[in-house]
């Protein structure tokens, strides 16, 4: 190698010795070693870049191909086909965006790793002139600057300790002679609490410290800022006798100077700051964040309604001490958070209940748009990050899935009962004092409720007075009415005697098409698609239909399989054989229409699960024959329940007790779509409920509408009662608890009083959406209630009114199930004494502790 060649070399200029050339020869020969892999390493990537660019061509050929494919046979693909062919285009399309990243990262990484070489280059040559200009008596220009920038610093620092040492005796001087304030300064150390072990000059430093402390220590700091100091009793003693400065500031409860270790408070609003060891009984810096016996009883009233801020300046806990990074907050911070939870969550809602009640838009992170009013909705779909306002979203949204409704109402009274709470916890009473009255409050409240609620014989008059008071809280009144009649009917339509009431059988179609008032009941069926052959009858009267899961195509075999044939004739025999075995069946159903038909003008319908070929389309047209294919199983179901008959699986032996009737069948065509209707039919037991409006935002309005009106009449069918409504029961739960609180015992009557209290945010927030005063309105309904008459709020005059002369109802099961979950809801949130957020998913990088 080229160590072996040369063995000292001698240039002009500066000497090289010998074993500088050595060290440089065999640096060369391992820069060498390395740059061997360079070009294979660079070839990998350059041919894993070419692949991936194939790949990547493959890809989008085979996108051009499916979608031409796709669009050739658009006409004659089914919605299930079309669905797997955008998928396949997709999958194609991901692949070679997947491709393209891929062949950027090997580009980055080939990049990085010549960049890598040459800056590695450029470093060793720089180390090499240096090297050059190093002689005897010469030192290399790098070195020349640091020496002199080293010089410089030690000059200024030489300066700077003379400067201090001669204010240090102009100040000893000063001390001495004011002897009067020395005296007095002595005398009162003398008496206060004796400083630990010490250095003079140590304990003046450390007074600089705490001066600097706010300049030093931002909000966002994760360093524990302490103060610490070598304890020996030379130095005490030193400290003890030396003059103190008057003009030097004081620290810690005992107002005394910076000495010994000191510790700051992490709150950065504390007035003290800085407190010594002795004092605040600690032995040795604490871990984590520390805050002074201050901050600890003024957390309560002190509380910011930020939570995400407030989690930050918690206060430590004994989780800490097992993971240093959790966040923690105590008893009286946990429960302010969790009030302060609960009753925003109550104004973000509070204004969407009742029939007056405002609309929310929900814009998701998409730019998809939703208009609603509906509480179960709003909770849903909105992104709630406060533990204790999901909770309380999950607990309301379980009540619309058990009852249909209610979710509004439980927000509410929720967070009215957090709000009552904290009036009388501010005062000193404790939680469990309140949860304890508010379990006794919640037993009496559904013992009233069973009293207050009407029971009689559920009725048509009934029935839509509850889907009435149901509709009108979702949508607007003109529009709530025309629905009550097409949601009652549904419901008693499907209703049978001993048998639970299936609301899957009340079908929902959503047809974008007219206004929301051209909605209706058909008393039947919807397919959503027509007959796939042009000159099939788009009318069919008084028409008999067999429902099929039979194949009407021609199939392949389950083996690959190959013929051969030489002329043309044979070609039309092989035509002819594949054609026979699904002739035959479309022979045998036009043979049955005419057995079933005769010479009668009644129609025949063949609705068929699996598919019929064109061909099979054909012959069936040409018979008189209305036939539809691939319909989904769920209409398969449902139609035999709307025309009755029996799906059959083979067409051998039919017989006409297979048969379902519909009075008409007809084809309605919307755009592109269409439309079959299956109407007036003899005993349906599955209806549809046809939802039109002119777009997405009222249909799905109107949807959520009809879902939570049609569980309201299947409620009030199943319960035999109803409760009434418009805050009526509210109002006369409220004083009937204020009664029972004279017989309840002890301090637990609190939590009694703020229950009754708490259930009048109903009538407030009823009146107050209507635009009337509330206060005005619990005064007049509390004086009519104590007249003996049964009160709601009338929403057109803010007065009152009797809502069982008006027909407001609400479901038994809604109140009784709301009454339940709300007491028990806010009873767990008020003995909450921690909230500790401390999985793995909260374990952040700060180094907080340390």
């Amino acid at each position: 190698m080229l160590t072996h060649i040369y063995k000292e070399v001698k240039m002009p200029g500066p000497t090289i010795s010998t074993s500088r050339l050595e060290n440089n020869l065999m640096y060369l020969d391992d820069y060498l070693d390395t740059l061997e892999s360079l070009p294979a390493e660079l070839q990998r990537n350059l041919t894993l870049m070419r692949q991936l660019d194939a790949n990547t061509q493959d890809a989008i050929d085979g996108v051009a191909i499916q979608a031409t494919n796709l669009l050739d046979n658009l006409p004659d693909l089914s919605r299930e086909e079309k669905v797997e062919q955008l998928k396949k285009l997709g999958s194609l399309l991901t692949d070679s965006l997947k491709n393209g990243e891929e062949r950027v990262s090997l580009a980055t990484s080939t990049y990085d790793t010549v960049d890598r070489h040459i800056r590695r280059l450029d470093d060793d040559l720089q180390k090499f002139e240096d090297e050059q200009m190093t002689g005897p008596g010469r030192i290399s220009p790098t070195a020349a600057a640091n020496v002199a920038r080293d010089q410089e610093v030690t000059r200024k620092q030489n300066q700077k300790n003379e400067k201090e040492k001669k204010e240090s005796k102009e100040k000893r001087a000063q001390q001495n002679n004011e002897t009067s304030n020395h005296k007095k300064r002595k005398t009162n150390k003398d008496t206060a609490t004796p400083p630990p072990a010490a250095s003079r000059n140590h304990g003046e430093k450390e007074r600089e410290k705490p001066n600097k402390r706010k300049k030093e220590n931002s909000k966002n700091s994760k360093t524990k800022a302490t103060v610490t100091t070598e304890k020996t009793n030379d130095d005490t003693q030193a400290a003890a006798d030396m003059p103190i400065d008057p003009n030097e500031p004081v620290y810690c409860y005992c107002q005394q100077v910076s000495w010994g270790e000191m510790v700051a408070c992490d709150n950065n609003e504390c007035e003290i700051e800085w407190f010594h060891y002795p004092c605040v009984s600690l032995k040795a810096q604490p871990k984590g964040k520390w805050y002074c016996p201050d901050f600890h009883c003024s957390l309560f009233t002190s509380l910011k309604s930020d939570t995400s801020d407030t989690f930050v300046e918690m206060a430590s806990s004994a989780i800490q001490l097992i993971n240093p990074k959790s966040e923690v907050a105590r008893r009286g911070q946990a429960l302010q958070l969790n009030i302060t939870a609960a009753v925003g969550l109550q104004d973000v809602l509070k204004s969407n209940l009742g029939p007056k009640g405002t609309i929310k838009m929900l814009v998701d992170g998409a730019g998809s748009i939703k208009i609603t009013k509906d509480g179960k909705v709003l909770l849903s779909e909105m992104q709630i990050q406060n533990p204790t306002a999901a909770m309380i979203a999950r607990a309301a949204t379980a009540q619309d899935e058990i009852t249909g409704d209610g979710t509004t109402s439980i927000v509410l009274l929720v967070g009215e009962l957090m709000k009552q709470a904290e009036r009388y916890i501010s005062e000193g009473l404790h939680p469990r004092i309140v949860t304890e009255g508010f379990d006794l409050a919640r037993k009496e409240s559904l013992e009233f409720l069973d009293k207050y609620k009407i029971e009689k014989q559920i009725d048509r008059e009934i029935l839509v007075s509850v889907a009435r008071t149901s509709l009108r809280t979702k949508v607007h009144t003109a529009l709530a009415d025309k629905l009550t009649d097409a949601v009652v009917d549904a419901v008693m339509s499907i209703k049978r005697d001993d048998e639970p009431i299936d609301l899957h059988m009340v079908e929902i179609m959503k047809m974008q098409h007219k206004t929301a008032s051209d909605s209706r009941l058909i008393r039947g069926l919807v397919l959503d698609h027509g007959a796939r052959h042009p000159d099939m009858p788009k009318r069919v009267e008084d028409a008999y239909i067999l429902t099929l899961n039979v194949s009407l195509e021609y199939e392949k075999s389950e083996i690959n399989s190959g013929f051969f044939y030489s002329s043309a004739e044979q070609r039309e025999k092989l035509v002819e054989s594949e054609r026979k075995f699904t002739d035959e069946k479309v022979r045998k159903i036009v043979e049955f229409k005419k057995q079933v038909c005769g010479d009668t003008k009644k129609g025949f319908v063949v609705i068929n699960q699996k598919g019929i070929d064109p061909l099979s389309l054909d012959i069936l047209c040409k018979n008189g024959i209305l036939a539809l294919r691939r319909a989904k199983r769920r209409n398969m179901e449902r139609l035999q329940l709307v025309c009755g008959g029996i799906a059959q699986n083979s067409v051998d032996d039919l017989t006409p007790e297979a048969l379902g009737y519909a009075g008409l069948i007809y084809e309605h065509v919307l755009g592109e779509e269409k439309y079959t209707f299956v109407e007036e039919v003899k005993d349906p037991k599955s209806v549809t409920i046809l939802i039109k409006g002119p777009n997405a935002h009222t249909i799905t309005q109107i949807n959520d509408a009809v879902r939570d009106g049609l569980r309201a009449v299947k409620n009030a069918i199943e319960d035999k009662s109803v409760v009434p409504g418009a805050g009526a029961f509210q109002v006369a739960l409220s004083i009937h608890l204020t009664k029972f609180k004279d017989s309840v015992k002890g301090r637990a009557k609190m939590g009694v009083q703020a229950f009754a209290d708490a259930m009048l945010i109903i009538p407030k927030v009823l009146s107050q959406n209507g635009g009337f005063d509330a206060q005005d309105t619990i005064v007049a309904l509390q004086e009519e209630f104590a007249a003996g008459h049964t009160v709601g709020v009338d929403l057109n005059t803010g007065g009152t009114f009797d809502p069982v002369l008006e027909g407001i109802f609400d479901n038994y099961r809604v109140v009784r199930n709301m009454l339940h979950s709300c007491s028990v809801i806010a009873s767990n949130f008020l003995l909450v004494d921690e909230i500790m957020r401390a999985g793995r998913s909260s374990l952040k990088n700060d180094n907080i502790g340390n």
